[in-house]
């Protein structure tokens, strides 16, 4: 690229590189909502699976629970008279 010294096409030049450099950086910005929309979703998503990995390690207990109370019911075991 040469490079001129007449006033009106530097202005022009230097119109031309700030249009691109204004365009780039929109797209950059856009970029970065869209990554932080991503983040925000994958801590939604993390905090969700951690609150269906303690409700199943909440019924697996209770499950048990209700397995023993139903073998003192049902065959006695578990009373100690």
């Amino acid at each position: 690229m040469k490079l001129t010294f007449n006033p009106f096409k530097l202005r022009r030049q230097v119109k031309y590189y700030a249009t691109q450099y204004s365009k780039q950086a929109v797209v950059l910005i856009n970029a970065n909502e869209h990554i932080a929309e991503l983040i925000a979703e994958n801590m939604t998503l993390r905090q969700r699976a951690d609150d269906l990995a303690n409700s199943l390690e909440h019924a697996q207990f209770e499950i048990k629970r209700y397995r023993a109370i139903e073998q003192v019911v049902t065959h006695g075991k578990g009373f100690s008279l």
